[in-house]
């Protein structure tokens, strides 16, 4: 019996619409897309199959036969959360925290079932941030691990996840215990941290003080961590850190910071109105999704074997990530206020933690010296790991570099480029050995561009560099669309502002 997969509500991208026919192609074999943009299944599909397609399929809306008409469970969850005829990415908890990049839920649902990954399977984000491909890949039954470096995100991440398959009512009760307890201010902590005492407002800190130590006398670690995820929402916009900007700068004006108490209670609000409309959605089952037993831990995606060894005791399936660019968004610094009000890193590991991070702006000029001299003994090997495009790229750079009017950043460029590349190939490397043969590879990637000679641009190849390397890891290229948000629309927040609009979706084959 023919079966039609009719398009979401909301107008598809043009790489939404191959991901679209390619998700239906990796789960239902053959098929094909008409003129009004639906695909059609013409192979008869069993009723597993058809339940398949309906609980998995991402850019879909509702799936027809001669006889019946089934709602997509992504539909399902996009109308709770306020979609339908618009496109929604807050969906299933996805929204109880901002964060930095563009990795959003239907993108990651589809690339799973692009790369076949089965139900029960094992899916990895050596990148995870906050818990996108995790909980995507926990929703349809598949196994998520995620290893991220910035606690906060784990954090966010775990605490998703956890209230996932959470008791709704337990949650309820409990975040309003914390709520009351600190309003009365019964519990004032000392934070005995000076810097956070400097970037708030008396009262509001005052507030920060009696919600940590509500949030710490509580009894029940899922609420606890709700309710850090939910302070941690809003501390900036209480702050005198700039809203307009990612790394911690002061506002000129405080006129416009808001009360924090206020901004706690409505986050709170939010919160369970989240998880009361996720768990409202027919064909939810928070059992089903605790039982694929999805975590998301503090790790560094360098040493993969070390931070999921405990974990993953079997090959993995698939990776789908979206890993940071060459000249990477400051993931640390952004989410200092939270890393200190809840003791997750201290000063001194915050600055330790920023400088290590792939793809960091900031570096020393003893560690710029070092990797130089790297570059020069690659640079001079034919046999080296440098593919030809990246020894290009360096080469144009270092050219900068001599420039009398080069400042530092300038200076810095080569070695950061080379030392995120050759981090990369790292990660490659470790892939290659983690997943099963046939398993798949997604990575989301944009391209970068460096100041060049005289004043002009030099494009950084990024993902047809990375390609390159993960060629010379044992992958095969299978898939590469180009990401083009045609109508980006006005960004409302500073992570949004700061989101590549432009990328490449790379699948490949181990």
């Amino acid at each position: 019996m023919t079966a039609i997969i009719h398009p979401p509500n909301w107008s598809l991208q043009p790489f939404e619409e191959e991901l679209a026919t390619a998700e239906v192609h990796g789960l239902a074999g053959s098929c094909e897309r008409r003129g009004d943009g639906a695909i059609v299944v013409r192979e008869s599909l069993t009723s597993e199959a058809r339940q398949q397609l309906v609980r998995r399929l991402s850019f879909a809306s509702r799936i027809d036969n001669d006889r019946h008409s089934w709602t997509t469970q992504q539909a399902a969850l996009e109308i709770a959360a306020g979609g339908g005829s618009r496109k929604v990415t807050s969906h299933a908890l996805h929204g109880l925290h901002p964060y930095k990049g563009k990795f959003y839920p239907q993108l990651a649902r589809a690339l799973m079932n692009v790369c076949e990954i089965p139900d029960g399977g094992l899916v990895l984000d050596p990148f995870a941030g906050c818990g996108t491909t995790v909980i995507e890949a926990s929703l349809l039954g598949i196994r998520g691990l995620g290893v991220d470096v910035n606690p906060l995100a784990v954090l966010v991440a775990q605490t998703k996840l956890r209230l996932l398959w959470a008791d709704p009512e337990r949650v309820r009760l409990g975040l309003g215990q914390i709520e009351r307890a600190a309003s009365a201010r019964s519990r004032l902590v000392e934070l005995n941290d000076d810097y956070l005492d400097n970037w708030f407002p008396p009262a509001n800190y005052s507030f920060l003080r009696s919600a940590v130590g509500a949030i710490e006398a509580h009894p029940d670690e899922v609420v606890q961590d709700a309710a850090r995820v939910a302070l941690s929402s809003v501390l900036r916009r209480a702050s005198w850190q700039d809203p307009r900007q990612l790394r911690v700068g002061r506002r000129k004006d405080g006129s416009s910071i808001e009360d924090l108490e206020s901004l706690f209670n409505d986050a709170l609000i939010d919160l369970l109105s989240q998880i009361h409309r996720l768990h409202a959605v027919e064909g939810f089952s928070r059992r089903k999704v605790e039982r694929t037993r999805s975590r998301v831990v503090l790790g560094d995606s360098r040493d993969l074997r070390g931070a999921i060894r405990r974990f993953a005791r079997r090959p993995i399936d698939a990776v789908i990530t979206s890993p940071p660019y060459a000249n990477a968004l400051p993931y640390i610094d952004t989410d200092r206020l939270s890393l200190r009000a809840f003791g997750l890193m201290p000063e001194k590991s915050q600055r330790l933690a920023e400088s290590n991070l792939i793809g960091n702006r900031e570096i020393t000029d003893r560690a710029r010296r070092l990797l130089e001299d790297a570059i020069d003994l690659d640079l001079g090997e034919v046999a080296s790991w440098v593919p030809d495009l990246l020894r290009t790229v360096l080469t144009e750079t270092r050219e900068v570099t001599r420039e009398p009017s080069a400042g530092f950043r300038k200076q810095r460029t080569p070695a950061l480029l080379y030392k995120y590349f050759r981090d990369m190939q790292q990660v490659g490397i470790q892939l290659a050995d983690l997943i099963r043969p046939g398993g798949h590879l997604a990575l989301v990637i944009g391209e970068n561009t460096v100041s060049g000679p005289g004043g002009s641009t030099i494009t950084v190849p990024s993902a047809d560099i990375l390609a390159e390397l993960l060629a010379r890891a044992g992958f095969t290229p299978k898939a590469d669309l180009s990401k083009r948000l045609t109508s980006f629309g006005a960004p409302s927040t500073v992570h949004q502002r700061n989101a590549m609009a432009d990328e490449r979706v790379l699948v490949f084959v181990r």
